[in-house]
């Protein structure tokens, strides 16, 4: 997939838009870009956390400034295709590892994403998303997300995922 160039700037939600890209504003709202053009380097230290969801909503991920990352499947809850742990949680939610590839293991508590605590920015079908070095992709078939930096990430989509 080729990323598309930068473009202008506008608000959108929480999140600033930079020609598909989208960063989170601080704590107050204010934007980073207040006087800045695509390209210029902004830093976003002050944002420590913030959500997408996909198209569906079937497939959501926290994001955190601190590169700490993941992405779940609500699908796999109730359909159990990767089974459960030892005491019978679903394997639903994927971890994405500062090094490495992906895994999936069972979350036990609420994820961010979804409305559950916090409102999620949805990323269109066709739309790509940056937060920092972690990059995600939504098409039709699912979503894609993967750590620029290492190269590592997970295809996700209602019947299952892969990792590379």
């Amino acid at each position: 997939m080729s990323l598309p160039p930068p473009g202008r700037l506008s608000r959108r939600g929480r999140w600033i838009v930079v020609a598909l890209v989208l960063e989170p504003v601080d704590a107050d709202g204010a934007s980073p870009f207040t006087d800045s053009v695509a390209g210029d380097e902004v830093d976003f230290s002050s944002a420590s956390r913030d959500q997408i969801d996909e198209a569906t909503g079937n497939i959501g991920c926290d994001l955190y400034a601190d590169g700490s990352h993941g992405c779940g499947v609500l699908s796999y809850i109730n359909d159990e295709p990767y089974g459960g742990n030892e005491i019978g949680d679903a394997l639903w939610w994927i971890d994405f590892p500062a090094s490495g590839e992906p895994d999936i293991f069972a979350r036990g508590d609420a994820p961010a994403f979804g409305g559950l605590r916090f409102a999620a920015e949805t990323v269109e079908y066709g739309a790509v998303v940056y937060y920092g070095d972690f990059v995600c992709a939504s098409e039709e078939d699912g979503l894609t997300c993967w750590n620029a930096e290492t190269g590592h990430g997970a295809f996700m989509h209602r019947d299952g995922y892969e990792a590379f």
